[in-house]
């Protein structure tokens, strides 16, 4: 097991935060969902609901979280 204060956990959390910030330039993610469901939703372990005006919906998938995104740019 790797101690909780390892340089190497340091490093892990920087490389995924880097993919996470180009994912999200690539597909125009300007509401930053992908890394709200990456850190707060723990890759949907810990859903959470959200959305647009009154579609509101449970976030615990990337088909999901794909739909989210995809709402952002109608309202």
């Amino acid at each position: 097991m790797i101690a909780p204060e390892s340089p190497l956990i340091d490093a892990q959390w920087r490389i995924a935060t880097v993919l996470i910030d180009a994912l999200s330039m690539l597909i125009d993610d300007e509401s930053e969902f992908i890394s709200w469901f990456v850190f707060e939703c723990d890759y949907g372990r810990k859903a959470k609901e959200a959305g647009f005006n009154e579609n509101i919906q449970l976030i615990n998938s990337h088909e999901k979280l794909r739909w989210l995104i995809d709402s952002s740019f109608d309202s």
